[in-house]
């Protein structure tokens, strides 16, 4: 399963990511996103994934239930969750290659 962060700044900004991505041969700028771990929960994937790309830690504001992107094509999910950063406490980001 999928998990996408859709991050909120206490100044009303929102967090996006610029990452290549090869099927379009291009930069894609996006919400962090990424595959859950087996036996993790939506929100400690939501965590991960965000730390991971952005170096940012977030608080929880809500958790939509996962939804499928492309039901005629794969039976992959995305669950959304909504969180709040502080935009001034960024840390290291530990991308993988």
């Amino acid at each position: 399963q999928v998990v996408t962060c859709i991050c909120r700044s206490k100044g009303d900004r929102y967090l996006f990511v610029a990452q290549p991505r090869g099927p379009l041969n291009k930069i894609v700028v996006e919400f962090p996103a990424g595959l859950g771990e087996p036996g993790e929960s939506f929100e400690e994937a939501a965590q991960r994934e965000l730390k991971e790309e952005t170096g940012y830690e977030g608080i929880i504001k809500k958790v939509i239930p996962p939804v499928a992107k492309s039901a005629g094509l794969t039976d992959e999910t995305t669950a959304i969750v909504i969180m709040e950063v502080d935009e001034k406490a960024v840390g290291k980001t530990e991308m993988e290659e």
